[in-house]
Formats: structure tokens, sequence, C-alpha cells
């Protein structure tokens, strides 16, 4: 074998591996699981003012994580200054009941991966500054596990049409879901010049 391909499978190896596992009361988790977490924690953490020091942990965060043996089933982390954009990885935490991400400053869409999570039943990303389509969710199995969602209020601008079923279980609670017309992002709000206030 050439030096150049051992120095290739080398490089492909380190890129599967960069995330380590999980430690403490988090190490039982699926390594799916705890890399969906580190990314999560990477994108949103820079400014966070609750959970921090989790990254490796997450179960450890008990005001705002619920685990079981396995997965993590609760995100619960609103009114925490998360900031930057929620990552597609975030949809390989299977076990993923609830997803709380409501009154921070995100930026972005709502990952579309969520939709493939056969438990989730209850998001709240209200009060953020996302745009973009809203996934389509099964809201109708929502319905029957007595699920919740929020996505109004803030600087939230999501595009229209709003996903069939969104808007009878969907709540207007902090808000109207503000559409743009556009399926663009919503752009990152520019400090210093007011756009913050709501």
């Amino acid at each position: 074998m050439t030096a150049a391909k051992k120095f290739v499978i080398l490089a492909l190896v380190s890129c599967v591996s960069t995330a380590a596992p999980c430690v403490g009361s988090s190490a039982g988790l699926r390594a799916a699981t705890c890399a969906a977490w580190q990314e999560f924690y990477d994108s949103t953490f820079a400014h966070a003012t609750g959970c921090v020091g989790t990254r490796d942990a997450p179960c450890s965060c008990t005001e705002g994580v619920r685990c079981n043996a396995t997965d993590i089933t609760a995100i619960t982390l609103g009114q925490i200054n998360l900031t930057g954009t929620i990552p597609e990885s975030i949809g390989r935490i299977v076990g993923l009941e609830v997803l709380e991400l409501g009154f921070n400053a995100l930026v972005g869409t709502v990952p579309a991966s969520l939709r493939q999570l056969q438990s989730l039943r209850a998001v709240v990303f209200a009060n953020n500054s996302l745009g973009g389509r809203i996934p389509d969710f099964d809201f109708a199995a929502w319905v029957a596990r007595r699920g919740f969602c929020a996505f109004g209020g803030g600087a939230n601008r999501f595009c229209t049409p709003l996903p069939a079923g969104a808007t009878a279980i969907c709540t207007n609670v902090w808000g109207p879901v503000v559409t743009n017309g556009t399926c663009a992002p919503t752009p990152a709000p520019r400090t210093g010049d007011g756009s913050m206030r709501r």
C-alpha cells in the first residue's frame, strides 16, 4: 500500500470518529445519540447560560435534558440564550419525544430530520429567529399522542403554506406563526440596530 493510500485511509477514519464518547451518567447513550448531542452543543451553546459543560455528558444537565438508559428523550432548553443553528444531526436522537428550544436566539431553519423521529410529540421553537419551511411533521399522530407545538412569536418568519395539520395542533400562545412567503432562512439579526426588540 502506498503512503498516499495510507494517508487517505487514516484521514477517512479520523473524519468518521471525531466525536468523543459520552461519559458519566451519559456513558450508556447510543453513539449516534451522543454524537448528535455533541454537534447540537457545539452549534448552539456558545453563549448559553444553562447546562454549560455538558458536551460529553448531556444527561448531567438535569434541568434541561431527560434520558433513559440508551437515549435522550427530552431536551427542554428554553430561555438559556442558545445561539446559532440547530444541526440536522439532531434527527439521530431516535428516542427524542420533546424538543423545547423556545425563547432563545436560534437562527436558520427547523431541521427536516426531525420528521423521522417516531416518538417526537412536542416541539417548541417560539420566540427565536428561525425561518424557512416548517417540516411536514405527522401532526395527526401528534394529536393521538397528545402532542404540542409552538412556532410563532419573536422574529420567527416561516414560509407558506404551513404543513397540513399544523394549524390544528400548533398553538400561537407566544404570537402568530408569521410567514414571509419565501423559503429562505431568516437572516441573523444585526446587533445594535434594534432588530432584536420584542
